[in-house]
């Protein structure tokens, strides 16, 4: 940056602003990484038109409706308010399943081949990075 003469205000907006950058580790990076980010940034300008990013219409409430869209098309369940009591694990340690409570009060068995949910759920199956 100094190479160009850029004033710290430019610097700083460059490197937060467009490439995203939530530190100021990036002023040791290799520049190529933040072009790169810049250019997406640029790229996604371009595209969706007054804003780079994307954000619903009618709030957050959406994500999670176009998740539970997505999963019925392509067969997925999608369990919501469900509290989920155990992930069951088949012999070699995958999840293949939950156990919920069902409608009629009892415990219901949901099998999976994949789980996407927090990692409280699976607190004996992650490890502190």
């Amino acid at each position: 940056f100094t190479k160009f003469g850029l004033d710290s205000g430019t610097v700083d907006f460059v490197g937060h602003a467009l490439a995203l950058y939530d530190n100021d580790a990036y002023l040791a990076k290799p520049a190529i990484e933040l072009v790169d980010r810049c250019k997406l940034y640029g790229e996604s300008f371009a595209r969706y038109g007054k804003s780079p990013y994307l954000y619903p219409l009618y709030g957050l409430g959406e994500l999670p409706q176009a998740f539970a869209r997505l999963a019925a098309v392509y067969g997925g369940t999608y369990m919501l308010h469900k509290p989920v009591d155990k992930v069951v694990y088949n012999a070699s340690g995958e999840a293949c399943g939950v156990v919920s409570v069902g409608e009629d009060g009892q415990p219901a068995f949901a099998s999976c081949k994949f789980i996407v949910g927090d990692p409280t759920y699976f607190a004996d199956k992650c490890r502190k990075t």
